[in-house]
């Protein structure tokens, strides 16, 4: 959920505007600002039965402080961005996503059903993964490699973040990059 707050629906309100989580018949939308703006924290929208609840069984997860100015001037302006651009961005980064999904799977590449912005590739070992994402980045391709213990041992996986500002060449380079990669160290 952290990487969809702007990238799923319109007006960005990513998968916050289509779920929402209830605990003990009391219903709430959390929301982080340091994943999708350029900003730390996050908040959580709720009725005041909701934040109470969460100020006394959540305790020891919350702290309240104030933002740096710099990180809240720059979350305020990534709003304006949105509010501006958003609905271009959105349509621009799910058509980027899905050559790239359909491209990776016409060349025989699991995706492991990857449906968001966020394509995985499952490569199995810690040194696998480590092996491909090295080599990737020696041909100029930053791929983030997903290891243990973020991900359970042998669920290594690499990290593919797709953007609206890739370009379909971008797109394509990738594809056959990591098509290469993973089929040669398989």
């Amino acid at each position: 959920m952290r990487h969809t707050v702007r990238a799923r629906s319109a007006p960005g309100g990513g998968v916050q505007r289509s779920c929402s989580e209830s605990w003990n018949g009391l219903t709430s939308s959390p929301a982080p600002s340091a994943k999708p703006s350029p900003s730390t924290g996050g908040y959580v929208c709720g009725s005041r039965r909701v934040v109470d609840a969460l100020r006394h069984a959540a305790s020891t997860y919350l702290l309240s402080l104030g933002l740096p100015p710099p990180a809240v001037g720059a979350c305020l302006a990534s709003f304006a961005v949105d509010a501006r651009e958003g609905a271009g961005r959105r349509h621009r980064l799910a058509e980027r996503v899905h050559f790239l999904r359909e491209g990776l799977r016409a060349a025989g590449v699991d995706i492991a059903g990857s449906e968001a912005h966020i394509v995985v590739v499952p490569t199995g070992s810690l040194d696998r993964t480590a092996r491909i994402s090295r080599g990737l980045a020696r041909s100029g391709l930053l791929v983030c490699p997903l290891l243990p213990p973020a991900v359970p041992i042998g669920g290594a996986r690499l990290r593919l973040s797709v953007t609206a500002a890739h370009t379909e060449d971008d797109l394509v380079l990738a594809t056959r990059l990591i098509t290469a990669a993973v089929h040669e160290d398989a």
